[in-house]
């Protein structure tokens, strides 16, 4: 088991998207449930080509779309 003292534990209650950490070229956030973002709503997506990307489900369900292509 980790010791505690090598563990940072933040928490976001509010909805959306809220980054923790950015480090160099990578940024640690969190992001809650939003109306805005349900699957009957969203009429766009975003590409990011230049990152790598990890979604880790902490608790609920969700959906993750992936698309793939160029961009127009």
């Amino acid at each position: 088991m980790l010791p505690e003292t090598l563990i940072e534990i933040r928490d976001h209650t509010g909805p959306d998207y809220k980054p923790l950490v950015d480090y160099q070229s990578w940024r640690v956030a969190l992001m809650n449930y939003t109306d805005d973002l349900t699957p009957d709503k969203i009429n766009r997506m975003q590409k990011h080509t230049e990152t790598d990307e990890v979604f880790v489900l902490m608790a609920g369900r969700c959906i993750l779309f992936i698309g793939e292509g160029k961009r127009p």
